[in-house]
């Protein structure tokens, strides 16, 4: 009588076993998957940071190779290019006399 009440008990049992291993199992896929884009996406970011860093390095060699080292502007007068609120009047129309046809960037 004993034997007849666990009978199907090894089934059930094996089947909540395998239940449990294949919930463990994807969740290891799942996490390999995902470190795995996470670490495809830090390696874009850092090769988009160096692309940038070397763009502005080369950009910073053309100023000075083209203009500082030339003596057509020096820093200061890059200076009151960019920033024209900064400057006199007199001084900004002084300035653009002086390097007319050879300044970094026209406009206002």
């Amino acid at each position: 009588m004993n034997w007849d009440t666990r009978r199907g008990s090894a089934l059930i049992i094996a089947m909540i076993m395998s239940i449990i291993i294949i919930c463990l199992s994807s969740s290891a896929i799942f996490m390999a998957v995902n470190e795995q884009t996470y670490t495809y996406g830090q390696s874009n970011k850092l090769k988009s940071r160096y692309i940038a860093e070397a763009g502005l390095a080369e950009g910073v060699k053309c100023v000075e190779t083209q203009y500082l080292l030339t003596n057509y502007l020096n820093f200061s007068e890059i200076d009151i290019l960019l920033n024209p609120a900064n400057v006199s009047e007199a001084e900004r129309a002084q300035k653009n006399c002086q390097y007319q046809g050879k300044r970094l960037f026209t406009g206002s």
